[in-house]
């Protein structure tokens, strides 16, 4: 990943956005999720020693709930998802619904 994030960053992109990849019980092909604990090592090792050049579009406290070092009792967002019908609500699925405000 630290790789990926060096070349990517060369291409002159304006940041970066990490997406863990967790269990989600309606999937069919449950093998491929890295599950928790697995991503949080994941995220740990490639970003623990962030360097300066990468920028990151996301909040800092995701990137720190990603590596492990935050909990919360639910997942946070790492970025605010606006669709055509409103801002989808937090900690919950695209499909599960939508805040007004």
């Amino acid at each position: 990943m630290r790789t990926f994030f060096d070349e990517v960053m060369s291409f002159g992109v304006e940041g970066m956005v990490l997406s863990p990849g967790y269990t989600y019980d309606k999937a069919p092909d449950q093998k491929h999720f890295l599950g928790r604990a697995a991503d949080a090592e994941c995220s740990a090792r490639s970003c623990q020693t962030e360097k300066k050049e990468w920028k990151f579009n996301m909040s800092p406290l995701f990137l720190e709930f990603l590596m492990g070092k935050r909990d919360y009792q639910c997942t946070p967002m790492g970025f605010p998802r606006i669709q055509h019908l409103r801002l989808a609500e937090p900690c919950y699925l695209l499909q599960d619904g939508y805040a007004d405000t």
